[in-house]
């Protein structure tokens, strides 16, 4: 596995207006050689259209041998994560686990 990581800030807001966008950039299998890191710090918005593209992105990089992690989620963000289970998100500022 390579060291790199790719380091991003995820948008305020991750919904079903802005996942068609950002599918077009991050759903390219050629970028999935390295492991990703997404900085939630600024999210303040997620619905379910983000989070099945987190998780979409998540298992192309698990196929790849690689990672996916978010950081710095605020409790709002990682108790709406929670609720699905998504252990990508457990790096967050907020407990996922309650």
């Amino acid at each position: 596995m390579s060291e790199s990581v790719v380091v991003s800030q995820l948008p305020e807001s991750l919904t079903i207006y802005e996942v068609q966008e950002l599918a077009a950039k991050w759903l390219d299998p050629e970028q999935w050689s390295v492991s990703w890191q997404m900085d939630a710090s600024q999210t303040r918005e997620i619905d379910s259209c983000g989070i099945q593209l987190l998780l979409f992105l998540q298992r192309g990089l698990l196929e790849q041998g690689q990672s996916l992690s978010v950081v710095n989620a605020d409790e709002s963000i990682s108790h709406s994560l929670a609720l699905i289970d998504a252990s990508l998100w457990a790096q967050g500022k907020g407990d996922a686990d309650e």
